[in-house]
């Protein structure tokens, strides 16, 4: 026969293990997209520094290279995007989840729609279907300078024109 403290632990045991998120519920933080151009009418390709941009080695680096002068032109071949997912619960149905689910919005694409992660995949998610917070991101763009050298750059300051083919020319 069980003891009443063993009985006792094993339910506190049952319980909590039913509490705890997986890995897969929920998204590493920050969550890093290799690639993407974020948000409508993101674009890579020549881009021209409005003010002065620190150079970075890496993302998220700590290793300055150097800056580039406003005027400067670079051209951007690529992206990283670091967001720090926020969790929800969904107010109406989507395609891949109901009303009541529990799924983290992880970056704005643009044309009114998130991604989002819900169990271990990332999903498209109709932002009028409520009124959900931006998550924290920040943008770096690997880009390449007129004279040949390769850095990454923050690219969500207001750095550069050329980003956003919307804008007028």
């Amino acid at each position: 026969m069980d003891s009443p403290a063993k009985v006792f632990l094993s339910s506190i045991l049952l319980f909590t293990s039913n509490c705890v998120l997986t890995a897969q519920d929920q998204p590493p933080s920050p969550f890093v997209v290799p690639g993407v151009c974020p948000g409508e009418g993101c674009q890579y390709g020549v881009w021209t520094a409005k003010k002065i941009t620190t150079l970075y080695s890496a993302p998220n680096g700590t290793g300055i290279l150097g800056s580039l002068r406003p005027g400067s032109k670079a051209v951007a071949t690529t992206g990283e995007l670091y967001s720090w997912p926020v969790a929800r619960i969904a107010t109406k149905a989507q395609p891949d989840f109901q009303s009541g689910d529990r799924f983290f919005l992880l970056w704005y694409e643009g044309e009114g729609y998130f991604k989002a992660w819900y169990h271990g995949k990332t999903v498209e998610l109709d932002a009028s279907s409520g009124n959900y917070p931006y998550p924290k991101q920040i943008w770096w763009a690997k880009i390449r300078t007129a004279t040949g050298q390769i850095a990454w750059v923050r690219a969500d300051q207001d750095n550069f024109t050329g980003q956003c083919s919307l804008a007028r020319k």
